[in-house]
């Protein structure tokens, strides 16, 4: 584990750092790509509004979420809690859960373009890409902070000092395997984000991506006690986005079926025969 760093008389650690770092660089490459107006164009007084709702949105959906994770552990251990408050303290103030704060920045930022007026597919498409972005470096953050360790590995790495990982041990960096796996994905949605006629479809497919690579990963985690009936939280979470996102495919495609298209409509004229095409010669 890397030591914190004193910033303002403040101790800050390696995730709080990384993912400050994070948050930077997403912001500068949203506020790029809208300028440049190639995956759609937001005013910037509604991207700066849109960005600091999400931003709200994700720290408290990922805090209510990792509190919701850990209610059996308050249960069983309110006892030692109320005997030393201090360590309550440390629950309630440290931990997040990247699930929570996904499902809160999306439903603040769907909530903002409803009540503004602002189209929520220009915002999808333009806003997508920072998600596996900014996540890159959260799960580097992660590996330095020594937190979401993976299972144990002959070839893995060895903390010492980590509060939360086992030391001594070695353990698979499965975080750098997710960091790695959300760079690509940066790299492909932002690259079809301005090739795509339909922008928007970026987040639909990044949901997509993200829930299977993650519904895999989270079996080589080394936090087992996440979860029940055999699978992380995370890992219901990623099948309910799965079935979501398919559901609602399945919904729009046959909203389709049962649209006619505009060239089947009935001539004006019912005793009008029309015309056979000539063939171009």
């Amino acid at each position: 584990m890397f030591p914190p760093i004193l910033i303002a008389g403040r101790e800050i650690g390696p995730y709080g750092i990384m993912a400050i770092l994070g948050a930077l660089v997403a912001a500068l490459y949203v506020w790029r790509t809208n300028k440049g107006g190639r995956a759609g164009h937001i005013k910037n007084d509604d991207l700066l509004h849109i960005f600091l709702m999400m931003v709200a949105g994700v720290f408290i959906g990922a805090k209510v979420l990792y509190l919701i994770v850990n209610i059996p552990l308050f249960v069983r251990s309110w006892a030692i809690f109320m005997a030393q408050p201090a360590l309550l303290l440390n629950y309630l103030v440290g931990g997040m859960v990247f699930y929570g704060g996904l499902i809160g920045g999306l439903l603040a930022v769907l909530w903002y373009c409803r009540k503004y007026q602002v189209p929520f597919k220009t915002v999808a498409g333009l806003m997508t890409p920072m998600i596996p972005l900014f996540h890159t470096f959260g799960r580097v953050g992660c590996f330095l902070g020594g937190c979401c360790w993976g299972v144990e590995a002959h070839w893995g790495v060895t903390y010492h000092y980590s509060p939360a990982a086992p030391n001594e041990v070695p353990l698979m960096p499965i975080q750098l395997f997710e960091a790695a796996g959300n760079l690509v994905l940066f790299v492909v949605l932002a690259y079809l984000s301005r090739r795509l006629v339909r922008k928007w479809l970026v987040l639909p497919l990044y949901l997509v991506c993200y829930a299977a690579m993650r519904f895999v990963l989270e079996f080589f985690r080394g936090d087992t006690a996440r979860g029940v009936w055999l699978l992380s939280t995370s890992q219901w979470i990623a099948l309910g986005m799965l079935v979501g996102v398919a559901l609602l495919w399945l919904l729009k495609w046959r909203k389709q079926q049962d649209t006619p298209p505009e060239d089947s409509q009935p001539p004006e004229n019912p005793g009008q025969q029309p015309r056979q095409a000539q063939a171009i010669p």
